[in-house]
């Protein structure tokens, strides 16, 4: 498969082959493979987790922001030219 060649920088020096709406657009598409048709989407997660110490029985609560899911099924043509179903998804 061929990754988009859209590109987004999260870090210095780091591209990722990615369209994250709404951060890229509202109407882009989250896919990351070229020449895909099907379906696709992303979600962004804000959330929490509680850690409890063994011993002492102490909490505390750990943010854990900006995670995403992705998920894409569809069709695709492979580097070797040949049609392909698939199901994907990034968690």
């Amino acid at each position: 498969m061929l990754p988009i060649p859209s590109t987004l920088s999260p870090f210095a020096g780091v591209e990722i082959h990615v369209q994250a709406p709404p951060f890229t657009g509202v109407n882009t598409d989250p896919s990351t493979v070229w020449n895909f048709q099907g379906v696709s989407g992303i979600a962004f997660m804000d959330t929490s987790v509680m850690r409890r110490q063994r011993k002492t029985g102490e909490k505390e609560v750990l943010p854990s922001t900006m995670n995403h899911m992705t998920f894409m099924q569809g069709i695709y043509i492979g580097r070797d030219g040949h049609v392909r179903e698939a199901t994907f998804s990034l968690v």
